[in-house]
């Protein structure tokens, strides 16, 4: 499959690209990559691929409920986040 072509009004060529991640929160998407830096350097890079889908959804879950709780002692959002996005990766095609 090829990429649709796209020029703009400069005339520059380039892929058309379908999202727009310019949209996302920049402060959410560095507490991220700083959360996935910590769990690197403690579990290794890609060690979230060795865990189960539910799992991440139970932990994104705890880290949604101490938040809720109160507890202050993590960035409960920001794992949860991270493990929420664990989650979405491992969805199947025919889960979407």
């Amino acid at each position: 499959m090829q990429d649709e072509t796209v020029t703009n009004e400069l005339g520059g060529k380039q892929s058309k690209i379908e999202h727009r991640l310019s949209l996302l929160p920049p402060e959410a998407v560095l507490r991220v990559g700083a959360i996935l830096t910590t769990g690197a350097a403690k579990y290794g890079a890609d060690n979230w691929r060795l865990i189960p889908q539910r799992d991440h959804i139970d932990h994104a879950l705890r880290h949604i409920v101490m938040y809720l709780s109160g507890d202050t002692s993590e960035d409960h959002l920001g794992n949860a986040a991270c493990r929420t996005l664990f989650a979405i990766s491992e969805l199947k095609e025919s889960d979407e």
